[in-house]
Formats: C-alpha cells, sequence, structure tokens
C-alpha cells in the first residue's frame, strides 16, 4: 500500500528544480542561436555548443560516451511544418428549385456579322420523357437583313466621290432623269437568298462587307444624243484570272497558286499563234496528280471530288490549247455578276460581254472593257491590273478599294465583234467616243492611256495558226474524249472550279466568294467567229 503523500501516485514524478531552470536557460539560448545564427560566422560553434547543454540538461554524465564529440552522431536538422489555415467564403446555397430564365449575349463572327443570342428556359417534365421530344432542346435562326435603299442623286453619289459631276458634267444633266435599275434589286434578292440558304452554316453567308458592297445601279440617258449608260457604284475587289500563250509565254507562279485562280475568262478569241499556253504544263501536272489520288482513293465521297477535278483539267487542257483569253496582269477589264448575264436584247439597259466600261476611282478615269463574269449575288470586281493603278499595294489578295468610292460606266450594247486580242489605243478611242456622246470629259481631267506591254501576235493573211483540237460541244465537253462529270461549282470565268479547290472561309484571297449554285437556265453565249470556247455553268 503506497504511502499517502497528497500526489496521484500512478503520475510521472516532477523533474527536480534545477532540472526546470536548466529547462528555461536551455530555451533562452536556443532561441538566441536560432536569430543569430543566420547572420553570424560563428553560427557552426554556436550550434555545437548548444548540443552539449542540451544533453548535460537531459542528464548525460560528464566525460562518458555521450560527451564525446568523436562518438557523438552528427545531428540532423529538423523540418518544421506547420499548417496554414485558410478562411474562405462560404458557397452559396443550394437551390430549392429550378428557376425559369431568359438572358441575351452579343457577340460578332470572324466576317463582321453581329450574332445576338438569346438563352430561354422554362420548366418541362422528366429527363426521361424531354429528352425524345424535339421542342425540348432545339435552335432558331432569326436573321435582321437591312436592304439598303440605292442612291439616286449626284449629291448622294458624291459623298463618295466629289470628283463625278466635275470628271463627267454630263451627268448635271443625266442623274436627275435617271431610275433605278432592275438589276439593282435582283442583286439584293440574290443576297438574300444565299443568305437563307446557308442559314444554317454561319461559315457561309455573305460577310456584312459583301452583303453591301453595292451602292447603286442606275439607268442614264443622255437627252441630247440618246447614249445608253449604266452606272455601277460599289467597291472593287480583284481577279487575276485568265491566260494567252500567243502573247505570254510564261506566267507568274504567285498568281497560279491562288486558292480562286482560273485560266480562263469569259471574253475569248481563237489563238492566233502555235506559241503553246504556259498553263498547260502547270494543268497536267495537276490532273497526274489527281489521277494518282483517284486510284488510291477508297471513299466515295473522296472519288466523286477526284472525279469532278480530273474533268475540270481536262477541259480547261482543251479549251487552253485553242483559245486565248484575256489575262487579268495585263489587260484593263471588269467583272460583273453572273446574274447580270442572258438579258442583252431583253432589257435594254443589259450590259453585255465586251462592253465598253469606264471605271472612275478619284480623279481617274480608265478604259476597260466587260471581260468576265463572277458569282451571281456579288458587285464589284476589276483585273489586277486595274486594281494597281488605283492602288499599287493591290495584290491578287488585297482589294484596292474596300469603300463604296469606285464608279463603274457602262457603255450598254458598245462590245465590238468578234472578239480578239486587246487593243488598247482601239479601246482608248472608243471610251472617248462614248464619253463624249454623254457629255464629254470635264477640263483638268482626261481618259488614261494604258500602255501595251505584250505584244500581240500578228497572223499572216490566209495561214491557219493553229491545228484545232477537239471538238468541244456547247455543254463544254471534248466529244469521244472528254467524261461528262457534272461540274461541282459555278465558276467565276468560263470553267468550274474543282470541288476540291474551294475555300473553305467565307473570304478567299481574290476577295471574291465561289458561289455553288448552279446557273442552268442561263445559256453560254459564244462569240462570233470564234474558236468553241469552254462554258460550263
Amino acid at each position: 500500500m503506497h504511502e499517502s503523500t497528497g500526489r496521484d501516485p500512478w503520475r510521472s514524478p516532477r523533474p527536480p528544480r534545477h532540472q526546470g531552470v536548466a529547462g528555461r536557460v536551455l530555451l533562452v539560448v536556443l532561441l538566441a542561436g536560432l536569430f543569430i545564427l543566420p547572420f553570424s560566422g560563428a553560427g557552426r560553434r554556436l550550434k555545437e555548443g548548444t548540443i552539449e547543454v542540451i544533453r548535460a540538461a537531459q542528464g548525460a554524465p560528464e566525460g562518458g560516451a555521450g560527451t564525446s564529440k568523436e562518438a557523438a552522431p552528427a545531428p540532423q536538422p529538423q523540418v518544421i511544418v506547420q499548417e496554414k489555415i485558410v478562411y474562405r467564403d462560404p458557397p452559396p446555397p443550394l437551390p430549392n428549385a429550378y428557376v425559369p430564365r431568359k438572358s441575351v449575349a452579343v457577340s460578332e463572327l470572324f466576317n463582321g456579322i453581329k450574332i445576338q443570342t438569346k438563352l430561354q428556359s422554362t420548366v418541362g417534365g422528366r429527363a426521361a420523357a424531354e429528352r425524345i421530344r424535339d421542342e425540348a432542346y432545339q435552335i432558331q435562326f432569326s436573321v435582321d437583313v437591312t436592304v439598303p435603299s440605292p442612291s439616286t442623286t449626284l449629291p448622294e453619289l458624291e459623298s463618295l466621290n466629289a470628283h463625278l459631276s466635275k470628271a463627267l458634267p454630263g451627268l448635271v444633266e443625266m442623274v436627275p432623269t435617271a431610275r433605278v435599275s432592275g438589276f439593282y434589286h435582283k442583286l439584293y434578292e440574290l443576297k438574300q437568298q444565299m443568305v437563307e440558304k446557308n442559314l444554317t452554316q454561319l461559315d457561309k453567308p455573305l460577310s456584312r462587307h459583301n452583303f453591301f458592297d453595292c451602292e447603286t445601279i442606275l439607268e442614264l440617258r443622255h437627252p441630247a444624243s440618246d447614249r445608253r449608260v449604266l452606272l455601277m457604284q460599289g467597291e472593287m475587289d480583284v481577279v487575276a484570272d485568265g491566260s494567252d500563250g500567243d502573247r505570254m509565254g510564261s506566267f507568274d507562279d504567285y498568281v497560279f497558286a491562288s486558292s480562286n485562280f482560273q485560266g480562263t475568262t469569259s471574253y475569248s478569241w481563237k489563238k492566233r499563234t502555235k506559241q503553246a499556253n504556259p498553263l498547260i504544263l502547270k494543268y497536267e501536272e495537276r490532273l497526274k496528280e489527281a489521277e494518282k489520288k483517284l486510284a488510291a482513293a477508297t471513299g466515295s465521297a473522296l472519288k466523286k471530288t477526284l472525279a469532278g477535278d480530273i474533268d475540270f483539267y481536262r477541259k480547261t487542257l482543251v479549251s487552253l490549247k485553242t483559245t486565248s483569253f484575256l489575262i487579268a496582269s495585263e489587260d484593263p477589264f471588269i467583272v460583273l455578276p453572273l446574274s447580270l448575264r442572258g438579258y442583252g436584247g431583253v432589257q435594254e439597259f443589259a450590259p453585255q460581254l465586251g462592253d465598253y466600261a469606264v471605271v472612275i476611282s478619284g480623279n481617274k478615269l480608265l478604259p476597260a472593257i466587260i471581260g468576265d463574269y463572277g458569282p451571281r449575288e456579288k458587285m464589284g470586281e476589276a483585273s489586277l491590273r486595274i486594281a494597281k493603278e488605283i492602288n499599287e499595294k493591290a495584290t491578287p489578295y488585297v482589294r484596292p478599294e474596300s469603300d463604296l468610292k469606285i464608279s463603274y460606266l457602262i457603255f450598254t450594247g458598245s462590245a465590238d465583234k468578234p472578239f480578239g486580242p486587246p487593243d488598247y489605243a482601239r479601246w482608248h478611242q472608243r471610251c472617248s467616243e462614248l464619253l463624249a456622246e454623254m457629255g464629254g470629259v470635264g477640263e483638268g481631267y482626261g481618259l488614261h492611256q494604258w500602255e501595251d506591254r505584250l505584244q500581240a501576235p500578228v497572223t499572216p493573211a490566209g495561214e491557219d495558226p493553229v491545228t484545232a483540237g477537239p471538238a468541244v460541244t456547247a455543254s463544254g465537253v471534248s466529244a469521244g474524249e472528254v467524261p461528262a462529270v457534272p461540274a461541282t461549282t459555278e465558276p467565276a470565268s468560263g470553267v468550274p472550279v474543282p470541288a476540291s479547290e474551294v475555300p473553305a472561309s467565307e473570304v478567299p484571297a481574290s476577295g471574291v466568294p465561289v458561289t455553288a449554285e448552279p446557273a442552268a437556265a442561263e445559256t453560254a453565249v459564244l462569240p462570233p467567229a470564234a474558236a468553241p470556247v469552254l462554258e460550263v455553268r
């Protein structure tokens, strides 16, 4: 039985008083050492002394093995981990029930179209039932389009180009009696149809820029001469198409590499020399590559695309061997929407291939002809030669003018027949005469004279310089040689665009989108006395 001492016999005995004092001294020394250690060169010695004091306080015998420096193990540093407590705001309370909501967000697509997204939710039935109900999760497209009103007065036109009435005084008399052409309304009707057709493919609709590319189309008539003029006001994109082996023995690879480039134009004539078109070898290489891919293809969709490409290359080669075309880098010509073709003889102001035109940019008056057709719903495009005269920075990939500052004066019914190689002196003379019929050129202004940088070929009388190639039918198919494969894409000129080369983006390099709408109702019209021209629409 334990003797009663007033303490719990099971508790550890209290350490002697001198050990408690030593512990407090040890704590003070340790804290001082930890503070001084990083700043003093005597840190190591202080550390060793502190260890000796600790051992003495723990009752290690003096002189024993525990006091020997040599026998004592090296002290290991201790890592003290402290838990950091971070106090955060409590999470939001959980809802007791779903609350229907409405929200509106506005953003902008890459092509400049503003998108307003409206989200509206309602409470429905069980998920097992709602997941099979179409109306439970659907997207409704609503496109708001404002169709612009055409300019009809001279002040409105001169807000875009202040030189108009000074350069062409006759407009003062002609514009007040002008009427808005039905071609203007048709153009914007086609634009709306394209937007509606491609509504579910947000990368396909016309961009804001291309939707509003036409300011007006006016039908003018001079009161004295009765000269008819179609005035189109808009922007200018660049076309780099066309080739002519008779006049150009080599071709720029930079231009040929354009995704929308075509070696032909709608304006064409029979070759006059035996000099081969420089694009023949390039298209033959593409043809061989397409045939090689078709032989290795497995998917039906890919085979169909490659078959269309092969058909395109074969038709193009036939055309290049027998026919010459305008060259966009050299010849000044403008491009009209394909939707304007086919009205010759039906509408008196209808522009036709080969009609003379004058392009007005600022104080420059540039003679030209209508040389090609472009997308049905796109207006405002000219050859690279004209584009560079307006803006030297223009390229097949950079338009010379993005604003609606370009005036296109078209003298309807003025084309020279039959078509032939460009004669710039003749073009200048005819445009000067036609301008005179509408009042002439104002004081201080002049019609530009183009320099012929290529020597046009001369064919001796009675000599046929070109051996005729395979016969080409009205549909563009070479009899007995080219298989009839439907064109996959409507072209901007006389040859269909291969399906594999139609860019996915809305804005191609030339600035003019390639339309995929066929023009079956429009009949190709070949120039009189010209070789068969490959025209597939």
